[in-house]
């Protein structure tokens, strides 16, 4: 009775009364003072307001009953189709959504819409997934700093893969304990392209420069990613660099003279297409010719063959005995040997190219100090 007078009143109200009318109703039905023999009516009655020719009173009908349960689906969903002041409020808070609703209003939606949908409290794994697929870089930025954002580990890449190229999505994904080492070189190698690219770094160095101190700057912090990556993410790594061309010779070399023997075990022996479990004990041991086995097995040039030796003879007699080695010093050990002709093959022009490589790993090795605990004295324990 009490919500058929209401409809009734509705009917000859102005909408500034019909606002103040839809938020008593609201409060009304949230308070529990509907008796159930006029909840259906109740409901009725909302969906009539939700398509009230005012877009005042549906604007009042969606903030009042967003963060309550008390309307039903059908006039949650008409709320959320409506226009962007009436979406809003529903589209932020409402519980009553299901995520393919979420789904569907975020790809078609407005930039206020999406907006709103990005600040709801929660947003789930299959929501963030759908949102990292469909978002523009700023929407991008937004969901990752989202505190209740359940982004999963394969939306991350996906975001770094689409958004990469922007500083505030970058930062976003770098700042993130959980990002996976494979995503996370992906997003050193898009700070260096942009780095490459910017007008005042070309202007400086000039192009080329530019371009070649990048990439020596990308392979020296794929270095140091390897250094703290675990052996299922060197794994991942490995695979991840492989895909994508950059599991070069030089980048291989730095591995060795870094001492990060665990990740160059598993890319020699993903490269030779054999299990670690028979490159381990062959680097560990120092054993030369299988080395060279296995390195022309893995497409390894031949002249290079003799400085992953080197390197790989040194780290065995630091581990030996078991004083700790700034990583500078395997390439000057090295750039001694060479200088010596002690097991190079490589001509004048080779020769010459090794040890301007060397040079740069002395200057700016990425790893400081190691002790036998490292990863090349594991290697050596190994055997």
């Amino acid at each position: 009775m009490i919500v058929e007078r209401f409809v009734s009143w509705c009917e000859t109200a102005s909408s500034t009364q019909r606002v103040q009318g839809t938020k008593l109703l609201v409060r009304a039905l949230t308070e529990g003072r509907v008796p159930d023999a006029e909840r259906k009516a109740a409901d009725e009655a909302m969906l009539r307001l939700a398509q009230d020719p005012s877009t005042a009173v549906r604007r009042a009908l969606a903030e009042a009953v967003a963060e309550t349960d008390c309307a039903s689906d059908a006039v949650v969903s008409t709320l959320a189709r409506d226009v962007d002041s009436v979406a809003a409020p529903i589209l932020a808070t409402s519980l009553r959504i299901a995520d393919t609703d979420l789904i569907d209003h975020f790809a078609d939606g407005s930039v206020r819409t999406r907006a709103a949908i990005l600040d709801r409290p929660r947003l789930s794994i299959r929501l963030c997934a759908a949102i990292a697929e469909l978002s523009t870089p700023d929407e991008a930025a937004r969901l990752l700093a989202h505190p209740a954002a359940r982004i999963a580990a394969t939306t991350l890449a996906r975001l770094a893969e689409r958004h990469g190229d922007a500083s505030d999505v970058r930062g976003g994904l770098l700042a993130r304990a959980d990002l996976p080492v494979a995503t996370r070189q992906t997003l050193i190698l898009a700070s260096g392209e942009a780095l490459q690219s910017c007008g005042l770094v070309i202007h400086s160095l000039g192009r080329q420069k530019a371009r070649r101190l990048t990439a020596e700057a990308c392979e020296k912090a794929t270095a140091i990613l390897a250094d703290s990556a675990g052996p299922q993410e060197n794994a991942a790594l490995v695979e991840h660099l492989l895909q994508s061309d950059q599991l070069s010779v030089a980048l291989l070399l730095r591995f060795v003279c870094d001492g990060q023997l665990d990740i160059f075990s598993h890319a020699l022996a993903r490269l030779a297409g054999v299990s670690e479990a028979r490159v381990r004990p062959i680097l560990a041991e120092g054993r030369a010719r299988p080395f060279a086995s296995i390195a022309a097995r893995a497409g390894l040039p031949a002249d290079c063959v003799p400085l992953f030796v080197s390197a790989i003879e040194i780290w065995r007699e630091i581990a030996e005995t078991g004083e700790p080695v700034a990583a500078s010093r395997v390439p000057e050990r090295m750039m001694n040997r060479l200088a010596r002709g002690d097991g190079s093959s490589a001509g004048p022009a080779g020769l010459t190219a090794a040890m301007a490589f060397l040079r740069q790993l002395a200057q700016g090795a990425s790893a400081p100090v190691f002790k036998r605990t490292g990863s090349a004295g594991a290697l050596a324990q190994a055997s």
